[in-house]
C-alpha cells in the first residue's frame, strides 16, 4: 500500500507486463543455437545445457537488464570463457532472432494488462513506457488496442479506429541507452521527467525484481506483477503490492493513490485455499463494481416463475449494476435496422424493477444531501451473503459520512418459492453513533430497458409501455406496463411498511410519482443503537397468468393482504428445504468447496425450473432466467439440463418436453418450407418455437457483421429425441409415450430420414449440408454452400433416433400403436426406410481408424496451436480471431467444442460399439481410445459445455485429468472463466453438466428400462459421495465410498427397485436398504 494522495504518472515494462514477449524464446534459442555451432568448442567448459536456461534463470539473471548487460549476465551465469570476445555475438545474434520473431507475430499482449492500462487512462493518469528493450516500440505498434476493447466490450473517449497500444503512451522512452541498467532508476527518473510529475507520485509496473528495485530506488510505488510464479522475489525486491495478475488490482484504491489487491481476488484465494465457511453459502466480502455484474447473476434470486438479479437496491442499470428482473418465458420482438437491413429480434424482457429502496441522512431540510453510493461512500463492512439452502441474500453495510456518524443496514431478501407472484425486502438501519433522521425512497420502476448485452445495445432495447400506475393504499403503490409487440401485461405492487421493536411504526411519507416511476419517501426517526426496519412486499403478476382476472387488479390485491415479511419467509424456506431434500448431493469433507459450487448450481437450476414451472409454457433457456444473453432462448443445452430433472423430479423433466411438443406444428412448418418431412426444431427456441437464430452476427474482434449459419445446426432435433427416450427409461410412462414422446419421435425421425440420401455408388445412405456441435466448421474452405456432409456425431445418432423410434412402436401397446399409426399415417414403407438407413448409414474413419468429424476433416491442415497460444493467450473464440485476421475456422482441423467426443457423451462405448458393429463397421476400444486423444487435442474448449464433455468422456480413460476438467467447470460461472460473459447469464448447461458428472458419470449410473444400473468409478480425490434418485415412480437414496455402495429404497411405494450394480442384480422394496462391496475401477 501507498501513502500518496494521488497518482499523476504511471510508468510500465513492457516485456513481461504488457507483453509477452518472444525475449525468453529468442535468448535461449540464440544461446543454444551458439553453443551448438560456433562456440560448441567451449561447450565442455560451461555449465550449460538446454534444460538449464530455464524462464526462472531469464528472471533472476535477465529480465529487466540492457541488451547487452544481460547478455553478459547469462553468459557469465553459465561460465562462458572470454566473454568480452562473445558477448556482441550473442546479442547479435538475440536481436536478429527476436526481430523473426515477432514478424511472425510470436508474441501477444496480456489481456489483464490491457484492461489495466486502458483503466489507469480512462483515470486521467497519464502513462510512460519505459522499457530497457529497444525491441518495445516493435511490439507497441503491432497491437491493435481499438480491437481489443471492441472484444472486451470497453469504452473509453480516447480510442480511435486504428489505434496501437504504443499511440496510448503520453511518453515512450523504451530503449534509449542510459548509463546503467536497472535496479538503477535512471531510466524511470526520465520518465517522470518528461511526464512532468514528481517521482514521488508515480507508479512503477514491473515483473522483474530489478525493476521494482528500480522503482524504489526512484523514490515511487512499486507494483510487480508476478507472472512467473516469483511473489517472493517481487516482494523481497520491496514491491508495495505484488499479484498474478493486473485484473486483481484495485481500481477504486488506485484513484485514491493506493496500491491494493482487489478484495475479490484475496475472497477466490481464500476460498481455493480454506475450508468454506459453509458448504451452504457463497460469500463476498466488499463491493466490487468490476465484478458486480458476475455478483448479480450467481446471487440472483427465482422461483420458476420469475427471477431478480442480485443487485443493490438503492442501484439503477450503469457500467457496474445492472437490476434486471425477468418472468419466464416472457418475449417481446423488436426490430433494428443493421448495416442497411432491417433484423428482427426476439428478447426475453426486462420487466419493471421492484426493488428500489435509496437512503440518505438527512441534512437539516429532508431532500437534501444525495443518495447513498456504495462507489463514493466511506464504506467500512460491506457483505454479501446467499443462503443457497434457504434461498435469502443478505447484504451487511456500514458507512461513515462527512459528519462522522456512522450508520449500519442489513438487507435481507427472498423471491418466494412458496408463493409465485410474491417476494420480499427486509431493510434494517441503525444509528451507530447518532441519533436523527433517516430518508428513504421505496418505489417501482418501469422506465427500464433491455440493455444488459452491451453487444446487443445497438439494437432496439425497448419493450415496455406504462400502461398505469399509482398509489393503492398508504402503504401501498403499483405499476402496469405492456410489451410492445406481444401485448402481455405485466404488473407490479409494493407494500412498504416501517418496523420498530417488532412492532408496524408510522413515519412520514409522501406518494412521489415521475412517467414511469411510482413510489414512497420515508422519514425514518432513528435513535442511536436502535434499530428500525423497512418492510417491502412485492406483488408481480401477467396477463398470461393462470386462476386470474385482471393483473393489476391481482396484483394490488396480493401486495395489499399478503402475510408480512417473517410469515413469507418461513412459508419460502419451507418449500426450499422440501426441495433439498430430494435434490441434495454430499461429498466427504475433502471436497467441500466442489460441495458448495454443486449446491450453488442445483440452486440455480431449481430457481430456473421449479415447482411452478410444472404449469407453465415454458422451456429451458441455455443462460437462466439470470440475464438477457442469448436473449433467454432455448437451444440443444437442454440435452445437459434433461438429466437432473429427468432423475431427480421427472414431472419437471416431462413439463420441459411439454413445451416441445406444444410446438411440434411449427416444427413441422418449418420442415415443410425447408423440403423436409415430419418436424424440424429450431435451433434457437423462444416464445412460439419458430427459428430465433440472427441470420447476421456481430464479430467484435473485426467490428463486422457476419452471415449467421448456426440455424444448420439440426442436431437439436436429437436433444430432443435423447431426452423424450431417457424420459420414457426412466418413468416408464406409457402414457407419455403414447400422448406426447412418441409423436415428436416419429416426427423426428420421419425429419432425418427426409433428409437422408443414398449413394448407389457407395451402398451407403449419408446426411448433407448440416452443422455439428462443434459450431467452427459452418462449411468447406472457399465454399458458398453452407453445411457439412457426413457429420460422423449427426450420422451416428440419427441411426439411434431411427432405431428407438422404431422400438417405440414395438413397445407401445397393440391398441395405442394402432391408434398412433391410423393418427400420423405411418406407413409400412417409411418404416423400412428407417430400418435400412439404420442398417447403412456412411460413417467415416481417418486412414488410421480414428472416427473423424466430418468428411474432408482429415484432409484440413493442422492448426497452429502454440503459435495462437503464444500470439493471443486466450485463444477459446479462434472464430473471432481468425475472422478479423482474414482466416477461418473452417479451414483447420479445431473444434471449439466437443463434437464427435458427444458420442461417448450420450453413449456408452460398448453402446457406440454396438451400433457401429450393426451398420457393419468393427471398431475396437483401442480405436475409441485414440479418438478420444486425437480430438481432445485439437479442440479449443471455446463453449463451458466442453469440459463437461471432457470430463465425462475421460472419467474411463483418465481419471485424474477427467476431475481436473470438472474442477475447471465447476469454476466456468463462479470465477468467470470466459471474462465478463456470467454478467449477461449463467451457463446453466455447464452447471448441470457438472452436477450430472457427479450424479451419473462418477456412479455409473444409467437408466436401462426396469432396472438402473450402478458401474461406480470414483476418482482418486472422492471418498463418499450421497444422493437420491427418482425412478420408476421410487425415491431411491445412494451412499457411495471407495469400496461399497448403500442402496435403500424410501417408504411408500408399492412395487420394487430392480437395480444393477456392478453386474450384480438387486431388488430392493419400499423401505428396504442393502450394502455391496465394489470393486475399483483401474
Amino acid at each position: 500500500m501507498t501513502t500518496t494522495q494521488q497518482f499523476r504518472g504511471a510508468i510500465f515494462d513492457v516485456d513481461g507486463v504488457l507483453v509477452d514477449s518472444p525475449h525468453e524464446l529468442a535468448w535461449r534459442e540464440a544461446f543454444r543455437a551458439l553453443m551448438e555451432s560456433d562456440w560448441r568448442d567451449v561447450r565442455d567448459q560451461t555449465t550449460w545445457t538446454p534444460e538449464r536456461f530455464t524462464p526462472a534463470v531469464y528472471q533472476q539473471v535477465m529480465a529487466g537488464r540492457p541488451r547487452m548487460e544481460g547478455a553478459r549476465a547469462v553468459m557469465e551465469h553459465f561460465g562462458v570463457p572470454d566473454i568480452d570476445a562473445r558477448v556482441q555475438q550473442y546479442a547479435d545474434a538475440k536481436q536478429e532472432h527476436i526481430v523473426k520473431l515477432i514478424e511472425q507475430g510470436r508474441f501477444m499482449a496480456f489481456p489483464d494488462a490491457l484492461r489495466f492500462i486502458l483503466a489507469v487512462k480512462s483515470a486521467g493518469i497519464p502513462v510512460a513506457a519505459a522499457s530497457s528493450s529497444k525491441n518495445a516500440k516493435l511490439f507497441l505498434e503491432r497491437i491493435r488496442l481499438d480491437l481489443f476493447a471492441a472484444e472486451q466490450r470497453i469504452d473509453c473517449d480516447f480510442l480511435h479506429e486504428g489505434m496501437t497500444l504504443l499511440e496510448l503512451f503520453d511518453v515512450d522512452i523504451s530503449g534509449r541507452d542510459f548509463p546503467r541498467g536497472k535496479p538503477d532508476p535512471m531510466i524511470f527518473l526520465t520518465a517522470a521527467e518528461e511526464l512532468g510529475v514528481d517521482p514521488a507520485d508515480c507508479f512503477v509496473t514491473e515483473d522483474a525484481s530489478t525493476g521494482v528495485q528500480a522503482a524504489k530506488a526512484a523514490g515511487m510505488a512499486g507494483l510487480g506483477v508476478a507472472r512467473l510464479d516469483d511473489r517472493d522475489l517481487l516482494q523481497e525486491a520491496g514491491a508495495d503490492l505484488v499479484v498474478t495478475t493486473l485484473d486483481d488490482v484495485s481500481r477504486r484504491a488506485l484513484a485514491e493513490g493506493q496500491l491494493e489487491e482487489r478484495r475479490a481476488a484475496a475472497e477466490m484465494r481464500q476460498r481455493r485455499t480454506q475450508t468454506p465457511p459453509s458448504v451452504w453459502t457463497l460469500v463476498y466480502d466488499s463491493y466490487d463494481p468490476a465484478r458486480q455484474g458476475l455478483r448479480e447473476a450467481l446471487c440472483a434470486l427465482g422461483n420458476g416463475y420469475f427471477m431478480t438479479r442480485g443487485a443493490l437496491s438503492e442501484a439503477q442499470a450503469d457500467d457496474s449494476n445492472y437490476p434486471g428482473t425477468y418472468v419466464a418465458g416472457l418475449y417481446d420482438r423488436a426490430l433494428t435496422e443493421v448495416s442497411g437491413r432491417m433484423v428482427e429480434n426476439e428478447d426475453l424482457v426486462n420487466v419493471p424493477n421492484w426493488l428500489p429502496l435509496r437512503f440518505r441522512i438527512a441534512d437539516g431540510e429532508v431532500d437534501g444531501g444525495e443518495w447513498f453510493d456504495a462507489r463514493r461512500a466511506d464504506v467500512t463492512e460491506h457483505r454479501f451473503e446467499l443462503d443457497i439452502r434457504r434461498g435469502v441474500l443478505t447484504r451487511d453495510l456500514t458507512w461513515t459520512d462527512a459528519d462522522g456518524r456512522r450508520t449500519s443496514m442489513t438487507q435481507q431478501r427472498f423471491v418466494s418459492m412458496k408463493d409465485e407472484h410474491l417476494a420480499g425486502m427486509l431493510t434494517t438501519f441503525t444509528a451507530e453513533n447518532w441519533s436523527g433522521r433517516l430518508e428513504v425512497s421505496s418505489g417501482l420502476d418501469g422506465r427500464v430497458e433491455n440493455t444488459g448485452v452491451k453487444r446487443y445495445r445497438d439494437l432496439t432495447s425497448r419493450h415496455l409501455e406504462v400502461l398505469g400506475q399509482g398509489e393503492v393504499d398508504q402503504q401501498t403503490v403499483d405499476l402496469q406496463v405492456q410489451t410492445l409487440q406481444s401485448r402481455v401485461r405485466v404488473a407490479v405492487a409494493a407494500r412498504t411498511r416501517v418496523v420498530g421493536d417488532g412492532q408496524p411504526t408510522e413515519a412520514q411519507r409522501r406518494l412521489v410519482e415521475e412517467p414511469g416511476y411510482v413510489g414512497h419517501d420515508l422519514v425514518l426517526e432513528l435513535s442511536e443503537g436502535s434499530p428500525v426496519s423497512v418492510e417491502r412486499i412485492a406483488a408481480l403478476y401477467t396477463s398470461r397468468d393462470r386462476a386470474i382476472s385482471e393483473s393489476r387488479d391481482d396484483a394490488r390485491l396480493a401486495a395489499a393482504q399478503a402475510e408480512d415479511y417473517t410469515a413469507l419467509l418461513a412459508r419460502h424456506e419451507g418449500a426450499w428445504n422440501s426441495l433439498w431434500n430430494r435434490f441434495d448431493v454430499e461429498l466427504d469433507s475433502a471436497n467441500e468447496w466442489t460441495e458448495t459450487v454443486l449446491h450453488l448450481h442445483i440452486f440455480h437450476l431449481l430457481q430456473t425450473i421449479s415447482p411452478h414451472t410444472a404449469h407453465l409454457d415454458v422451456g429451458v433457456p441455455a443462460r437462466g432466467w439470470h440475464g438477457e444473453a442469448y436473449r433467454g432462448h432455448v437451444f440443444w443445452d437442454e440435452l445437459f439440463i434433461f438429466p437432473f430433472f429427468n432423475f431427480e423430479r421427472p414431472s419437471l423433466a416431462a413439463a420441459l418436453l411439454q413445451y416441445r411438443y406444444d410446438r411440434l406444428g411449427t416444427a413441422r412448418a418449418a420442415a415443410r418450407a425447408e423440403g423436409y418431412e415430419g418436424a424440424m426444431f429450431p435451433w434457437q427456441s423462444g416464445a412460439t418455437g419458430r427459428e430465433e437464430t440472427q441470420r447476421v452476427h456481430l464479430n467484435p474482434k473485426s467490428g463486422r457483421w457476419l452471415p449467421d449459419h448456426s440455424h444448420n445446426q439440426r442436431h437439436v432435433n436429437i436433444a430432443i429425441a435423447y431426452n423424450v427416450w431417457q424420459h420414457y427409461m426412466v418413468t416408464g410412462s406409457t402414457g407419455f409415450l403414447r400422448f406426447t414422446g412418441a409423436e415428436m419421435l416419429i416426427e423426428i425421425a420421419r425429419f432425418w430420414s427426409s433428409a437422408t440420401t443414398y449413394d448407389e455408388a457407395e451402398g451407403r445412405y449419408e446426411i448433407l449440408g448440416v452443422m455439428g456441435p462443434d459450431e467452427y466448421h459452418e462449411n468447406y474452405p472457399d465454399s458458398d454452400q453452407p453445411g457439412l456432409r457426413n457429420n460422423t456425431y449427426t450420422n451416428v445418432m440419427v441411426v439411434w433416433v431411427l432405431q428407438r423410434a422404431l422400438e417405440t412402436l414395438d413397445v407401445l401397446p397393440p391398441h395405442y400403436r394402432e391408434e398412433l399409426v391410423q393418427e400420423l399415417t405411418i406407413r409400412d414403407e417409411e418404416l423400412e426406410r428407417w430400418r435400412d438407413i439404420a442398417a447403412r448409414m456412411k460413417v467415416v474413419f481417418h486412414a488410421d481408424g480414428v472416427l473423424t468429424q466430418f468428411e474432408g476433416y482429415e484432409q484440413l491442415p493442422e492448426f497452429d496451436w502454440e503459435g495462437y497460444r503464444e500470439r493471443y493467450g486466450n485463444i477459446q473464440r479462434l472464430d473471432r480471431l481468425l475472422e478479423a485476421e482474414g482466416d477461418s475456422t473452417n479451414r483447420y482441423k479445431l473444434a471449439k467444442q466437443a463434437d464427435v467426443l458427444m458420442l461417448l457423451f450420450l453413449l456408452s462405448r460398448e453402446e457406440l460399439r454396438g451400433l457401429l458393429h450393426g451398420l457393419g463397421y468393427e471398431v475396437s476400444a483401442e480405436q475409441l481410445e485414440r479418438t478420444v486423444d486425437y480430438h481432445l487435442e485439437r479442440t479449443s474448449h471455446g463453449s463451458t459445455l466442453s469440459g463437461v464433455v471432457s470430463a465425462w468422456v475421460l472419467s474411463r480413460y483418465r481419471p485424474e485429468e477427467a476431475w481436473r476438467y470438472l474442477q475447471h467447470a465447476l469454476e466456468s460461472d463462479v470465477s468467470d472463466v470466459q471474462g465478463g460473459t456470467t454478467s449477461e447469464g449463467i451457463h446453466l448447461g455447464a452447471m448441470a453438466g457438472t452436477v450430472d458428472i457427479v450424479l451419473r458419470c462418477l456412479t455409473g449410473m444409467r437408466a436401462l428400462g426396469p432396472v438402473l444400473r450402478f458401474d461406480p468409478a470414483l476418482p482418486a480425490e472422492v471418498k463418499q459421495l450421497r444422493f437420491s434418485v427418482h425412478y420408476r415412480g421410487q425415491r431411491v437414496d445412494v451412499d457411495l465410498a471407495e469400496d461399497r455402495i448403500k442402496l435403500a429404497v424410501r417408504p411408500g411405494g408399492t412395487t420394487p427397485v430392480n437395480l444393477l450394480v456392478q453386474g450384480q442384480p438387486v431388488e430392493l422394496a419400499p423401505g428396504q436398504e442393502r450394502e455391496l462391496t465394489i470393486e475399483r475401477v483401474s
